[in-house]
């Protein structure tokens, strides 16, 4: 076991999705989520940070089996939690991830929970797409209408949230480095801070996905990042495989059945 944990995961809220993406990474977690908004095993929760900022934990992401969004109060009551307790001095960046459905529907949604999460210390917002082109998203998150970019990035930003963008490299969708410069520069233009960008996985052993463009292109889309990320624009490309037996600990995951472990993809 190594002594450094860089970040921390924690699966917060219902297994309530308002969202149907075929290569779902989230889904083999759904039994273990608590049935109704604001549950939380709020003690577990307080021992898993105790150990991460002991060792120096310094990132963490809400995450979820469902879509974090749809589970406010259990939003609100995880960083109110970790708020209480970083140590004296620590400053976590906190961030949520989200398919942007929500935010881009629910204005009245924005106004009253944005500023109350960003109070309690939320920084930033991570909007998972599988594209710049708002159709082909939509077709990839298996919805009948799609969240709208400019919508979300106004809303968010406007509530003093940085927002990132997390694009899911798939055949049909973003998959050549064409689409890929496309896209960063949209989202850039639209105000983002960060593209990360990773190609589809296989849920049930996280390695790359048949569905993933081919690998010529996700190292023209790696070495197009490498180039061209610079401070306010930073480009990421995650093209390991699953991470498992490697650095073990520097990255842990907190799921609702009160286990805290490295390995997302094992878990049934």
């Amino acid at each position: 076991m190594t002594d450094r944990i860089d970040g921390l995961t924690i699966l917060v809220g219902t297994a309530a999705c308002n969202a149907h993406c075929r290569e779902c990474a989230g889904r083999q977690h759904r039994p273990n989520a608590p049935t109704r908004d604001g549950e939380l095993n709020e003690g577990r929760l307080r021992e898993a940070l105790a150990i991460c900022f002991s060792r120096g934990c310094c990132s963490i992401s809400l995450n979820g089996s469902g879509e974090p969004t749809l589970s406010p109060l259990s939003v609100m009551r995880t960083l109110t939690v970790i708020g209480e307790e970083r140590p004296a001095g620590v400053t976590p960046y906190v961030g949520l991830y989200t398919n942007g459905l929500k935010i881009s529907s629910d204005s009245g949604f924005c106004d009253e929970w944005l500023p109350q999460w960003f109070d309690l210390g939320l920084k930033g917002v991570h909007v998972s797409v599988f594209s710049e082109d708002e159709e082909l998203n939509r077709r990839g998150l298996g919805v009948e209408v799609g969240p709208s970019f400019e919508t979300v990035f106004e809303r968010l930003i406007r509530h003093g949230l940085r927002v990132r963008v997390n694009v899911i490299l798939k055949r049909g969708y973003t998959d050549t480095l064409g689409k890929f410069r496309a896209l960063c520069e949209r989202f850039f233009a639209l105000g983002a801070s960060n593209v990360f960008a990773w190609p589809v996985k296989d849920p049930s052993d996280d390695s790359v996905s048949e569905l993933a463009p081919p690998a010529e292109e996700i190292e023209r889309m790696r070495a197009f990042a490498e180039a061209t990320s610079r401070p306010g624009r930073k480009i990421r490309l995650l093209v390991e495989a699953c991470a498992c037996g490697r650095e073990p600990n520097r990255k842990l995951a907190l799921f609702q059945d009160g286990t805290l472990s490295n390995a997302w993809c094992s878990r049934r």
